[in-house]
C-alpha cells in the first residue's frame, strides 16, 4: 500500500469523503484527492503538492487524531515495529505506524 493510499484511507477513517481529482485543476497525471466533510472541501492529499493539507504521516496532531478515532487495543494488535506486536510511541516511526494501522482498519472495514 502506498503512502498516498494509506493517507486516503485514513481520511475516510476520519469520516470524510475523498474524490479523485486527477487531471483537474491543471494537476496532470499525478494522483490527487480532494477531501470533503459533507459538502465542504477541507483538505487536499497528493504526493508532493503544496496544497496537500491532510498529511498524518508528517503532522503529529493529525496522527494523534487518528489514534483518538480508534481504540488503543486495535493499534496494539496491528502495530509491529520489528519488536513483536506492541505499541511504541518512540522513534521516527510513530506517525507511520499510526497511519498504517488506521489504513489497514479502514481497508478491512471497506472489505466487509
Amino acid at each position: 500500500m502506498t503512502d498516498l493510499e494509506m493517507t486516503r484511507l485514513c481520511a475516510e477513517a476520519m469520516g470524510w469523503t475523498c474524490r479523485d481529482v486527477q487531471g483537474e485543476y491543471g494537476i496532470g497525471n499525478d494522483r490527487f484527492y480532494r477531501v470533503y466533510d459533507g459538502d465542504e472541501p477541507i483538505y487536499g492529499i497528493g504526493s508532493g503538492w503544496i496544497t496537500s493539507k491532510w498529511r498524518p504521516l508528517h503532522d503529529d496532531a493529525q496522527a494523534m487524531a487518528l489514534v483518538k478515532k480508534f481504540p488503543w487495543q486495535a493499534f496494539m494488535a496491528l502495530t509491529d515495529l520489528g519488536y513483536g506486536k506492541s505499541w511504541s510511541p518512540l522513534g521516527n516511526e510513530f506517525n507511520r505506524s499510526v497511519v498504517e494501522c488506521a489504513a489497514k482498519m479502514q481497508q478491512a472495514k471497506e472489505a466487509k
